[in-house]
């Protein structure tokens, strides 16, 4: 494919029927339009055709097919590897002119992809390009956990060395063919957002900037009724990667006794997840109330170990958040890629791998290579969508003994039986004693006590429309 200083050599092979196998002159002048040739595989479908519009030859390409004519004009501009019947490149990030772009057809539709080249990763030197290939590549596994579900978008627009921007509503401009919902938020607003479908939903989001997708969980037909509950695993300060894993391995205990099958996954910074697909028939309010009893449970079994307390100053060990299952919150998808330094990804898992899986080795550059070996543990998560009953029955059973609803984010409204939104150290007449294991006590004061009215600890922090920054870390 390359001559000894590196020049571009042709590598023919016959034509495919509907393929394009045009192959144009890399001395061409910079600036002209350059393609690699992509033909279309056994069902017709074309794994995609790049064109490229930049300084020097054609460095675009996507997976190719054996067999297919290539053009590189540098030796260090890809690397090929073999799997299966692909060819996959991969490209070293270089920087490039400003107003570069490729064109990328997927799905039917073709997709811009801006400044390629620049860099989103500058440890491991990732580029917007790169992390678009990645989502080419794994569109199967990921779609599983992102179709059909409006997401919010979280904008790396110079990568990942500066603060996202939290989009919820899609520009006004976009392409006839993308696809939206339109969510409701407890402020009354309303929101039309992206929902990804296929290839290039996804990569066009990677072209304003997104690095890993946030959808809600629930689908587009019935936003009111969620079809997924969300076990947030977040360590406090100080606590070490492996009482996560072991906290997690609680959960799976306590869904699997209460009827439920957890997909477990790295959240790709400091926790895990684990996902649980449930029938849609119960509304935000009653998944959020069965995520409470679950982590009021998993608290009772390793009081040491885990904490339900959603005030800061009194957790412990790993706290189980189940505020991500009020309506509108929204975490990293199944194999999004994070914005860390190293480019970690939000890996699905098997439950035998959790006791010894180390988050740092679940990249963009390897978890393409492990779908590929291992598979997606997370692929028949739809097939296995169960009833919520057996832990609205250990809330009811909460609540009958007098435990009442914990501490909501936020932003809000106050609920009916709600505690006080007051940190409990500002709060000088909260109860002392205490329920069970990690428990809030029912909110209001003691009967006969006057507050004046006095209503604090809505906090001051500025509003992204889908909660707060600091509640997304995982």
């Amino acid at each position: 494919m390359f001559g000894h200083d590196g020049e571009a050599v042709h590598v023919s092979a016959p034509a495919v029927p509907g393929g394009d196998q045009r192959s144009d002159d890399a001395a061409a002048a910079p600036g002209d339009e350059k393609r690699a040739g992509i033909p279309i595989d056994e069902s017709g479908e074309h794994l995609g055709i790049v064109r490229s519009r930049a300084v020097g030859a054609s460095r675009d390409l996507p997976q190719v097919q054996d067999g297919a004519e290539l053009l590189l004009s540098r030796r260090s501009d890809v690397e090929l590897s073999r799997r299966g019947q692909l060819l996959v490149p991969r490209l070293r990030s270089q920087r490039v002119a400003k107003g570069n772009f490729t064109m990328l057809e997927l799905d039917g539709h073709e997709v811009r992809l801006s400044n390629p080249d620049k860099v989103y990763f500058p440890k491991p030197g990732w580029t917007k390009l790169d992390i678009a290939r990645y989502y080419v590549d794994v569109t199967e596994a990921a779609l599983v956990h992102v179709r059909e579900r409006p997401t919010v978008m979280k904008r790396f627009v110079n990568g990942i060395m500066e603060d996202p921007i939290w989009q919820k509503r899609v520009p006004q401009k976009v392409p006839g063919w993308l696809q939206t919902g339109t969510v409701a938020f407890p402020s009354g607003r309303t929101a039309e957002e992206l929902v990804a479908n296929d290839a290039a939903h996804l990569v066009w989001a990677v072209n304003l900037g997104v690095i890993d997708f946030n959808p809600w969980p629930a689908r587009r037909g019935d936003l009111d009724h969620p079809d997924e509950l969300r076990v947030d695993l977040d360590p406090t300060p100080g606590i070490k990667w492996d009482a996560v894993r072991r906290t997690a391995m609680v959960v799976r205990d306590v869904l699997t006794e209460h009827g439920l099958r957890g997909y477990p996954k790295t959240s790709g910074s400091k926790g895990i997840h684990v996902n649980v697909r449930v029938e849609p028939s119960w509304d935000f309010l009653e998944v959020r109330r069965a995520a409470l009893a679950l982590a009021r449970e998993v608290e009772r079994r390793v009081p040491k170990l885990a904490t339900a307390e959603w005030w800061k100053e009194k957790r412990h060990g790993v706290f189980v958040d189940y505020n991500q299952n009020a309506r509108d919150r929204t975490v990293a998808s199944c194999y999004s890629v994070r914005p860390t330094p190293d480019a970690r990804v939000s890996c699905a898992l098997d439950w035998d791998e959790v006791p010894d899986v180390e988050p740092e080795d679940l990249r963009l550059d390897t978890v393409r290579d492990r779908l590929a070996t291992v598979g997606d543990p997370a692929a028949d998560i739809d097939e296995h969508a169960g009833s919520l009953e057996g832990l609205l029955d250990l809330a009811r059973r909460d609540e009958e003994e007098g435990l009442g609803d914990a501490p909501w984010p936020p932003h809000f409204p106050k609920q009916k039986g709600e505690p006080k939104r007051v940190q409990p150290s500002r709060d000088r007449d909260r109860p002392t004693h205490r329920g069970r294991a990690g428990d809030p006590q029912p909110g209001g004061p003691p009967p006969g006590t006057r507050t004046g009215g006095l209503q604090r600890g809505f906090g001051s922090k500025p509003r992204t429309g889908q909660g707060y920054e600091d509640e997304f870390e995982d």
